[in-house]
């Protein structure tokens, strides 16, 4: 939908719809994984992971991501989790 929005020449522009899917797009109740929202005359439907997929929570060796990257690299990846995280909380 995003993409036929941004070919078409509409009077609301693109980050305003964006900006739509992010705040009011609600969550799913609880014991769905699923929430389906109109936007643009269109109805889409959001879905979170079934919880039975979702990836394990392990420790990860970061020796060779601190060797692979530059510092501001680094730092981006780390903010970026820190926003991440602080959503889902």
């Amino acid at each position: 939908m995003l993409y036929r929005h941004s070919l078409t020449a509409c009077g609301v522009p693109l980050e305003a719809v964006v900006t739509a899917l992010l705040w009011e797009a609600p969550l799913p109740p609880p014991g769905h994984i699923a929430v389906r929202i109109e936007l643009g005359g269109e109805s889409m439907t959001f879905a979170r992971p079934n919880p039975s997929r979702e990836l394990p929570d392990t420790t990860l060796p970061l020796g060779a991501l601190l060797h692979a990257l530059e510092p501001p690299q680094v730092t981006y990846i780390y903010i970026c989790i820190y926003i991440y995280i602080h959503l889902h909380i």
